[in-house]
């Protein structure tokens, strides 16, 4: 999340992401709305929960 200035905020903010060739996939969305934007998984092997774009879907690596 950022701050309008651009800089990083933790816990308030918007949400942006970015892809690899620096097209904005997310712009500026509040982070409030969260949970419309990203979804999470659960890996069988892992307690840590995995987050992706909803708009792009899982990834899918084979490790699932």
């Amino acid at each position: 999340m950022r701050q309008e200035d651009g800089a990083l905020d933790l816990y308030h903010g918007v949400l942006r992401a970015v892809d690899k060739d620096g097209q904005r996939l997310v712009n500026d969305v509040d982070y409030q709305r969260y949970l419309e934007v990203v979804a999470e998984e659960v890996r069988s092997w892992s307690y840590m929960k995995f987050p992706f774009l909803k708009q792009l879907g899982r990834k899918r690596d084979g490790t699932a």
